[in-house]
């Protein structure tokens, strides 16, 4: 299996004017390698039709309504399931989630998307956006495993990190991310969105 992670909104803790409320992390699933080469053909294709750049990634705050509209009919043809788990930063306040840094909070927000797929996850291979650094990446590594993992069954076997622009299954977590992101903030065109790929969406989970 293979997982890929990306975010959207802003992991600090800061909640004034000007910083996102909402904290989203997307992880999508796919079966095997075969898997994800059907899905990025579909990716390819589009971005054949829509005469991208060789570089230009597909990002969805960057985006016009109409680009995102076509990449979501486009997902919800793919062969993949997603998780996501949103973090409602004003309520930290009086929650007792211990989440003191921005770490913390990606370290938390990672590990219950991909609760969200526990009981199908085996010896996957992760693969997140660049969020941190090596250290990090490491540490984040060990926090999956120390609590995805049994003796008996190694629910994650490696976490890798991949630039979004080159990769196109990490725009797909992206994708994901936001649309959920922005059904949690209850944006006017969110509704649109998620009904185009709801039907992929396994596990959606709000915290505190």
């Amino acid at each position: 299996m293979l997982v890929f992670l990306d975010e959207s909104g802003d992991a600090g803790l800061a909640i004034e004017k000007g910083s996102s409320p909402y904290f989203t992390v997307a992880a999508v699933f796919v079966a095997d390698d075969q898997a994800a080469r059907m899905c990025l053909d579909r990716i390819t294709r589009l971005r054949l039709r829509l005469r991208m750049r060789p570089y230009e990634e597909f990002h969805f705050r960057a985006d016009s309504h109409d680009r995102r509209l076509q990449v979501l009919d486009e997902l919800q043809k793919c062969d993949l399931q997603a998780s996501t788990c949103t973090l409602g930063k004003a309520a930290l306040v009086t929650s007792d989630l211990g989440l003191s840094s921005r770490d913390d909070v990606y370290l938390a927000i990672c590990l219950e998307a991909l609760k969200g797929h526990a009981g199908s996850l085996q010896n996957a291979r992760v693969i997140m956006d660049e969020f941190g650094g090596r250290k990090f990446q490491r540490t984040l590594s060990a926090h999956l495993k120390l609590h995805l993992n049994t003796s008996a069954s190694p629910a994650v076997r490696s976490l890798t990190s991949s630039r979004s622009r080159s990769d196109p299954m990490v725009q797909v977590a992206d994708y994901f991310a936001a649309v959920v992101n922005r059904a949690e903030s209850g944006t006017k065109t969110q509704a649109d969105y998620l009904a185009r790929v709801a039907s992929k969406i396994t596990s959606r989970v709000r915290l505190p």
